[in-house]
């Protein structure tokens, strides 16, 4: 068995350090042992050392949705994957000298293993009398920060504190961000259907600066709305060795195109699925809050039938506007005429199937707010369209008319929409989607509660009916965005890159 000075030496972090200096190192070091089977770090543990495996083998291994591949129908199982091992010689944690952080897994002796832990307290004790050891790990850090490797490392920067973990990347691995069993049911028979032969990994934190480093030993990650993927975790996901974000939304504004494009990393979205699941989830909005369908469910779940407070309007003659004709807009302006309405649009691009359309027609936003009923906002997020719904345009607006967001949150104002609703000049809001949804939508908060006092606000209002992000939630949405993200991904694998690949996003 190799000493600890030796041992020490062979880490890049260490290389050519003079004797004395490893020495000490050594010296500084803590020998711990492992049984066979026996916890190292357990998942939410603190990681505060650099750990060299001296004899043995730790296995890294976390929890995961999966399902067996030979299975048929079901959903995916939480079940406990290994997803790395570290055997004589290897080291993780070394950023954690400078900065402790919470283990994303948790770490196992496969056979009794001696672990040589060098922490970062007995670090700092050492740098005064050997100042050396602190310009190799800083020169070591420096190049791990500008240069890209061949033979990725799991790791994050270094104000992230993450680890650092050798991990080859599987060309076929796909990570899921943010992933829940709905969907990846859809993913997986996708997968099964096709015969693409990916393998997929469910992971439940929505990718952020955080939970990076989750996405180590993957080519490809696939992300949803909510992930967040700013110029510093793009950078952190380029030096792990990810080349591809499939997005499985129509939406980008979460991703940071320019950084992206200038990294090399291709971005793919679904920018078509079912237009009808969400154009008929905001028309099911509007009728639940025009003939008052919530107020009148909870009323008879109580025994009480009485129909006290449930008048509503016929939508038919009635002038609904559509904000954004796009094939969403446009799907509901169908629903629309169907019940009869006259339909007035806006969008910067008029449609010529919805110039086609009687009584229906494009106008101007004044025309539109001041006219209108029911509006239905149907529009991507941009500078130009965040909080197209403001105090001034609420103002224009007939009393009591009802605003319908399936879209994105920010197009509206929302402490406008509350002026609104508290006036009376706004008689609903059916809301899909919110501006500060990120937190809470998709996740159960009922034991941490909510924290955001606008969004419980509205909640409390009866003219006001919020549903987590869910339009897009048919089977046949679910499919469609599942085969789409999945041709992306085989596209990708088969040496398409950028725009080359099938709805990119690169330079848009």
């Amino acid at each position: 068995m190799a000493s600890a000075a030796q041992l020490l030496s062979t880490l890049p972090a260490f290389t050519g350090l003079a004797p004395d200096d490893l020495t000490a190192l050594a010296n500084a070091c803590q020998t711990v042992n492992v049984a066979e089977g026996g916890i190292y770090i357990s998942e939410g543990g603190v990681i505060d050392a650099l750990t060299v495996i001296v004899e043995g083998l730790l296995c890294v291994r976390r929890k995961v949705l999966h399902r067996n591949k030979d299975a048929k129908g079901g959903d995916a199982q939480t079940v406990e994957m290994e997803v790395a091992k570290l055997k004589v010689g290897d080291y993780m944690g070394l950023c954690s000298l400078f900065k402790p952080y919470k283990s994303s897994s948790h770490l196992k002796a496969s056979t009794p293993t001696t672990i040589l832990k060098l922490t970062g307290d007995s670090l700092r004790e050492l740098l005064p009398t050997h100042p050396s050891i602190a310009i190799k790990l800083l020169t070591y850090l420096s190049q791990e920060l500008e240069e890209h490797h061949d033979h990725p490392l799991e790791w994050a920067p270094l104000a992230a504190g993450a680890a650092i973990i050798k991990k080859p990347v599987n060309e076929k691995r796909v990570i899921f961000f943010d992933a829940k069993p709905y969907m990846n049911a859809a993913f997986l028979e996708e997968n099964e259907r096709k015969g693409y032969d990916l393998e997929f990994e469910f992971v439940d934190n929505k990718l952020s600066m955080q939970t990076v480093t989750l996405a180590a030993g993957a080519r490809i990650i696939c992300t949803f709305v909510n992930d967040q993927l700013p110029p510093e975790v793009l950078e952190s996901l380029k030096r792990m060795g990810v080349e591809m974000v499939a997005l499985r939304c129509n939406g980008f504004d979460s991703v940071d195109i320019p950084t992206a494009d200038r990294l090399g990393i291709t971005c793919a979205r679904v920018p078509n699925y079912s237009p009808y699941s969400v154009a008929e989830h905001a028309m099911a909005l509007a009728m639940c809050l025009n003939r008052k369908l919530h107020r009148a469910y909870n009323k008879a779940s109580k025994g009480d039938f009485s129909l006290s407070g449930l008048v509503g309007f016929d939508m038919h003659g009635r002038t609904c506007g559509v904000i954004g004709t796009g094939k969403i807009g446009q799907c509901f302006i169908d629903i629309a005429l169907g019940f009869g309405m006259n339909v007035l649009c806006y969008d910067v691009y008029e449609s010529p199937y919805v110039k086609g359309k009687p009584n229906c027609r494009y106008t101007t936003l004044d025309e539109l707010f001041s006219q209108s009923c029911v509006i239905s906002i149907h529009l991507p997020l941009t500078p130009e369209t965040k909080y197209l719904v403001n105090d001034a345009s609420i103002a224009k607006c007939k009393q009591g008319v009802l605003i319908i967001n399936t879209s994105r949150g920010p197009l509206i104002d929302t402490a406008a929409l509350v002026r609104g609703l508290k006036s009376g000049k706004i008689g609903g809001a059916g809301l899909d989607v919110y501006e500060g949804e990120k937190e809470y939508f998709y996740e159960d908060v009922r034991e941490t509660g909510l924290r955001d006092d606008t969004l419980a606000r509205l909640l409390t209002f009866p003219n006001v009916v919020v549903t987590g992000h869910q339009a897009f939630l048919t089977h046949d949405a679910l499919g469609q965005i599942a085969e789409t993200t999945c041709r992306n991904i085989k596209a990708f694998l088969d040496g398409k890159k950028g725009k080359e690949v099938p709805n990119s996003v690169n330079n848009f």
